[in-house]
């Protein structure tokens, strides 16, 4: 009696964990990269706002590309953040759990931040420098406001930072990528301008790109 030997069954579970963990590890390396590109597009500067609003009036479509790239590098960041949580068995789930409630609102409110950029330039193109000027200083005293900037400023880079760690204490990701991710949030403290957004990006994508990697390449994480 000739016996047929059956094809071993596909684990589907394991190919879409797989996809995931893939799908999330990317997020990691091109959201940062995004954010670098966003900085180095930016034709908006720290020290003279009303000539920045001049230049968003006669030309704000290097500006407009800019924001883009920041609304899709700081979206694709969450995926990649709740992939880096499922790293996280054990060792480090307290670190994990507290830095993704604060990463994923954080990172939300600074995606809210840069898209005030078109209202920017609409205004720079409605009124003069000056009255602009005005008008986006009474827009940012708003409590609201506050609050997203709280949020932006303070809650994302506790939250990325503690994630980072709770990765590492899974032994998951090197040392060296969450100190990379706390030097990223100090060079854009300390960088001036775009200089300094993009120092911090670069490090950002080094430090977050390293788990990004390991998530693609080590199947055994599944």
């Amino acid at each position: 009696m000739t016996q047929t030997t059956l094809p071993a069954p596909i684990n589907r579970d394991t190919y879409t964990t797989r996809f995931r963990r893939t799908a999330a590890g990317l997020c990691l390396i091109i959201g940062p990269l995004l954010l670098a590109a966003a900085n180095l597009l930016s034709t908006q500067s720290d020290t003279n706002p009303e000539a920045d609003l001049t230049t968003l009036a006669t030309n704000g479509g290097r500006e407009q590309i800019s924001i883009m790239l920041f609304l899709l590098g700081f979206t694709l960041i969450v995926p990649g953040a709740f992939g880096m949580l499922a790293l996280i068995r054990d060792r480090g789930k307290l670190l994990g759990n507290v830095g993704i409630t604060l990463a994923v609102p954080g990172l939300m409110a600074f995606a809210g931040l840069v898209t005030n950029g078109v209202a920017n330039i609409g205004i720079a193109r409605a009124v003069p420098p000056a009255q602009g000027l005005t008008i986006i200083k009474s827009m940012e005293n708003t409590g609201a406001a506050n609050v997203i900037v709280l949020l932006g400023l303070l809650a994302l880079p506790l939250g990325i930072i503690m994630l980072t760690f709770g990765v590492w204490r899974a032994r998951v990701a090197p040392i060296w990528a969450p100190l990379l991710v706390v030097a990223a949030f100090a060079a854009v403290v300390v960088g001036e301008g775009m200089i300094g957004g993009i120092v911090g990006d670069l490090l950002m994508f080094i430090g977050l790109g390293a788990v990004g990697l390991r998530m693609i390449c080590n199947h055994e994480l599944s």
